[in-house]
């Protein structure tokens, strides 16, 4: 907080200032809107201001946040830049900044903006004897060459795979397989709660042309646990593997937005599994889908009827059913 005029300079003051101006920056996260956080702020000053004061407050630049997908070819070429450069891998955190153009550049020209920092912890941006260590700029600029070499090679291995798919018939396409169990479970009454290796699967996926798979953890008397696994397993595969967190909707209610964020910030998971057999959907389940922007893998065990109680409530979710939502290939599930 600072007082305009005298009361500002150096040395003790014993007047009573008129008038006080205090300048706050909000750090905002992914889906927080700026506009909302100003107006809630302005409603709260506006409360607690008392009746004999009068108070103002006026917003400057109202900033989107932004979020780059971490799997992103770009990004990975800045690592393994960051890596060849520096000798050490780079740690991605999600950091506070003040650069508009960031989100700006991401919505109109439909590209992740890759920041790429080269300050010490000291360096004391934006304070009083910033300075910035000359050898990390001479480093920098190396650092530029490999990004731009290694940006350069990731787009000539596209373009090649593109050609291909357009020999092969599979031009613009992808093949997903959407369920597949991997790690191990510690039921051992079934395959799907024992073990599920993916040697042998990794195998047949790329001879039948399978670019992705979504896998899930078997199941597990600990999710938090199976995720934690799971997240090695696809930290292996990274082109080849997407990760989505199992959740049993009663047995970890109360903490499945916390388990999720933690598969999603630590692992870089892209969904939420669901099993009938554990329970249903519940709120909590869909509503931490919504606030992530992640579908759910929902094995409805042959009762599609309960998908008219669940997805109306959320349309802005995506619900992805399996076995056109049979269990254990009960088929005649699909005349119902």
């Amino acid at each position: 907080m600072a007082w305009p005029a005298a009361i500002t300079l150096t040395g003790s003051k014993s007047i009573i200032a008129a008038s006080a101006i205090a300048k706050f920056g909000f750090r905002l996260v992914p889906d927080q809107d700026p506009q909302k956080i100003a107006r809630v702020f302005r409603d709260h000053i506006t409360r607690i201001t008392p009746a004999e004061v009068r108070s103002s407050v006026r917003t400057y630049a109202p900033i989107e946040p932004a979020l780059v997908d971490r799997n992103h070819p770009a990004l990975k070429a800045a690592a393994f830049a960051y890596k060849k450069g520096f000798g050490a891998s780079p740690v991605f955190i999600r950091s506070g900044g003040s650069i508009p153009v960031v989100n700006t550049f991401q919505q109109i020209l439909g590209c992740p903006a890759v920041l790429m920092g080269f300050g010490l912890p000291d360096d004391q941006i934006h304070g009083p004897n910033e300075k910035f260590h000359s050898p990390q700029l001479l480093q920098g600029d190396c650092h530029q060459h490999l990004v731009l070499g290694s940006l350069r090679k990731t787009t000539q291995r596209t373009i090649d795979r593109e050609r291909k798919r357009k020999r092969n018939g599979r031009a613009d396409s992808m093949i997903i397989d959407c369920h597949c169990h991997a790690g191990r479970g510690d039921r051992m009454t079934a395959p799907w709660n024992t073990i599920a290796p993916l040697k042998s699967y990794l195998r047949r996926a790329r001879a039948a042309g399978i670019d992705k798979t979504i896998v899930i953890p078997a199941f597990h008397s600990n999710y938090a646990q199976a995720n934690e696994e799971l997240g090695r397993i696809v930290a292996r595969h990274p082109r080849r593997l997407l990760g989505f967190a199992f959740v049993h909707a009663r047995r970890d209610a109360g903490r499945i937005r916390e388990m999720v964020g933690r598969a999603v910030e630590k692992w870089n998971f892209r969904g939420i599994k669901v099993h009938g057999f554990d329970a249903m959907p519940t709120r909590e389940v869909c509503e931490t889908a919504r606030a992530f922007r992640l579908p759910i893998l929902v094995d409805v065990v042959s009762r599609p009827e309960v998908i008219d109680m669940f997805a109306p409530q959320y349309p802005d979710v995506n619900f992805i059913i399996p076995h056109l939502g049979s269990f254990t290939d009960d088929w005649k599930v699909i005349s119902r």
